[in-house]
């Protein structure tokens, strides 16, 4: 497994800041890239990711594509 400790668990007692919260309400907290996902996914055998946000994808992500290649691939998080 591959373990992100941003340490963004830091900011979980005050929710607008967990969600990284803008003025336009977009969501910014750390996760996995997509390449990185493709990158683990092919050249590495690792069968699960953690993280200490809300998602294995980045906080600006709309499409989710680290869920999609992730989970799709049979692998947890």
């Amino acid at each position: 497994a591959v373990c992100l400790n941003s340490g963004w668990d830091a900011k979980a007692g005050d929710a607008k800041a967990f969600l990284g919260t803008d003025a336009a309400n977009a969501l910014h907290f750390p996760g996995f890239s997509k390449d990185a996902a493709d990158f683990l996914l092919s050249e590495r055998d690792v069968v699960g990711l953690l993280v200490d946000t809300l998602s294995i994808d980045t906080g600006a992500a709309t499409d989710f594509p680290v869920h999609k290649r992730w989970l799709g691939a049979g692998r947890w998080a």
